[in-house]
């Protein structure tokens, strides 16, 4: 899945740098599409799901995502085009949306079975903070940053070999 998600948007012309906005539950669509971003080069931005259109619309922009992947129950929070310009490709997951392609096409492409080469500083997730001061940031987390955090985490907690998470 991961392969042909990376594959479906590599096609759509979306490589090293160009930004994926999230707005999905806790499911595999967010994991697959996720990780097909890494595969990419691309940056991942996940947006919470409780975002109201006006603070998706910012944050949209902001970023200066080209690609939007949302659950289709969140349709109504998703900018109008005209408010967003750079977002050129949108995609619903779970049904069918107007102003959207469904996510299932992005999985009918040809997959991209080889990644491209990522440089460990290289951006990998935009992610917002809650903006309680002021209007939310970006906060750029890097493949070297994020892999760093993982070990601390899972030193921290003592993990072994043995155990699993995500």
């Amino acid at each position: 899945r991961i392969a042909r998600i990376a594959g479906g948007l590599a096609a759509l012309g979306v490589g090293p740098g160009d930004r994926v906005a999230l707005l999905l539950d806790n499911g595999w669509a967010f994991v697959a599409s996720l990780l097909a971003c890494n595969r990419l080069g691309a940056i991942c931005v996940p947006i919470g799901i409780r975002q109201r259109r006006a603070e998706l619309e910012f944050l949209l922009v902001d970023c200066g995502a080209t690609v939007l992947i949302h659950e289709a129950a969140l349709a109504e929070s998703v900018p109008a085009a005209d408010a967003v310009p750079d977002l050129r490709h949108r995609f619903a997951v779970g049904s069918t949306v107007a102003g959207a392609r469904p996510f299932e096409e992005l999985l009918a492409g040809a997959p991209m079975s080889t990644g491209v080469e990522i440089n460990p500083e290289d951006v990998a997730v935009i992610l917002y903070t809650s903006g309680t001061t002021g209007r939310p940031k970006g906060a750029m987390l890097t493949h070297f940053g994020i892999v760093q955090s993982s070990l601390a985490f899972s030193r921290c907690l003592s993990f072994t070999e043995a155990e699993r998470a995500l």
